[in-house]
């Protein structure tokens, strides 16, 4: 198994709240380890699966809880790269979001045609689930649907 795979599990665990203090504390180790700079004093350099072990294990050090978008549009191309199904991704967004409303905040000025789509896909998959979808829009510091705002950036030819 790789151990990109092995980490990805330990961080789903760790957003549902079942991850062993134990396991928690290894990882923290190995991300220290990891994190080491060279006998010249440079910093590692990750690419490939190491970079998403490091991601992964960062996210759990920083107790991000719950998911957050960015990390969610990571895993969700991460996921589109692999050509992995990517049903209990969105479980796992949506895992500490309890309420009708999910908001977020996202700068969709500049943001890439792949992560309007992927904002576009997990709004539908909220629409199923008789969910709404936010997002924060900085210009005036409310909450548009992301329904709406979609439409908005289709109509602009932005995407």
């Amino acid at each position: 198994m790789p151990l990109y795979i092995k980490v990805l599990t330990d961080y789903y665990h760790f957003l549902v709240g079942d991850l062993e203090e134990a396991r928690k504390v290894f990882l923290m180790q190995l991300l220290e380890y990891l994190l080491l700079k060279d006998e010249y004093g440079y910093d590692p350099f990750f690419e490939g699966e190491s970079e998403r072990v490091v991601f992964l294990l960062k996210r759990i050090q920083e107790e991000e809880v719950p998911m957050s978008f960015e990390t969610y549009i990571k895993l969700q191309t991460w996921h589109r790269e692999d050509a992995w199904s990517d049903g209990e991704l969105q479980e796992y967004f949506l895992h500490q979001r309890k309420g009708k409303e999910v908001k977020i905040m996202f700068d969709f000025d500049n943001a890439s045609s792949e992560e309007i789509e992927i904002l576009e896909y997990l709004n539908r998959f909220l629409e199923g689930k008789g969910r709404k979808f936010q997002v924060l829009n900085i210009h005036n510091a409310r909450y548009v649907d992301v329904s709406e705002l979609i439409t908005e950036i289709k109509n602009k030819g932005c995407c």
